[in-house]
């Protein structure tokens, strides 16, 4: 993701928000009024395929509870395949997150492990021999909305959005 993109997703586990921060800083918003941030870190070594970011949620990451949430295990990045038949397949084995996916191979799923007090999302750009695909079987086009930011030159407003995020997540079709 880039400074100031948002993506907006409508999974079976609910509505979540993805709002990308100056470098690594996400914003997650969830369950219709919860709202953290977090600093990615990125890997150094490939786990399950992929080099891209994530925060493994050490402790405590946010002081109050939202959801029953004070902690997120968050990642993203790019993960290449050889064929359509196994991007299929390793969407079905992420069962528990439940990512939802467009034609263009955007991917994104979550879900809350209450227990640990823990959110979970993960963020994918999917790959078949290094190029975005054109069209998924099951893809949800619908269900996913993907806004880069408008730059502003103005020193005191970076980006400007549309609106809160929040408003634009009630908004996402059911």
């Amino acid at each position: 993701m880039t400074p100031g993109m948002e993506i907006r997703a409508q999974t079976p586990n609910g509505k979540i928000g993805i709002r990308a921060g100056p470098g690594f800083k996400r914003t997650y918003f969830w369950d219709s009024d919860c709202e953290g941030s977090v600093t990615l870190w990125p890997r150094v070594e490939r786990w399950h395929g992929s080099l891209g970011l994530y925060y493994p949620g050490p402790g405590n990451t946010w002081w109050f509870s939202c959801g029953g949430v004070t902690r997120a295990v968050v990642e993203e990045g790019l993960q290449n395949f050889d064929s359509v038949e196994a991007i299929l397949i390793w969407v079905e084995q992420r069962e528990w997150i439940q990512p939802v996916y467009n034609d263009q191979g955007i991917a994104v799923g979550w879900g809350k492990v209450l227990p640990r007090s823990q959110l979970n999302v993960e963020v994918w750009q999917l790959l078949i021999n290094g190029n975005k695909p054109e069209r998924l079987p099951g893809s949800r086009n619908d269900a996913i909305a993907i806004h880069s930011a408008v730059v502003s030159h103005h020193p005191h407003h970076p980006f400007l959005r549309p609106g809160p995020l929040h408003t634009q997540l009630e908004a996402l079709g059911d």
